[in-house]
């Protein structure tokens, strides 16, 4: 299992303020691919969604699941640049293993 602190950034991306990394993962995940996505893709991504839902202070993610939110957040294409994205797009990347 992984896990991932949720912090906060600098970024906006609505009106609400400054966008959380729960945010950002909502935002890359919810993001539609060309062609749309396959029933197997939606289940797959709903098991992020629901873990970043419940999630207060840090995600954990089941190490499949968390590869997957890797490949998604690593082939997202941004509208802006900012040193948040790379920070937010590196601690994705480099999840910790969750100590038992």
């Amino acid at each position: 299992m992984k896990t991932l602190e949720l912090k906060q950034t600098e970024l906006k991306i609505n009106q609400d303020g400054n966008a959380s990394y729960k945010d950002l993962i909502l935002l890359c995940v919810n993001a539609p691919k060309q062609g749309g996505f396959t029933i197997t893709e939606i289940k797959s991504r709903l098991e992020i969604v629901d873990a970043v839902e419940k999630a207060d202070g840090s995600l954990q993610l089941e190490n499949s699941a968390a590869q997957l939110l890797q490949e998604i957040v690593s082939e997202f294409k941004w509208g802006s640049v900012h040193a948040d994205i790379v920070q937010f797009v590196e601690d994705v990347q480099n999840m910790k293993e969750l100590s038992s």
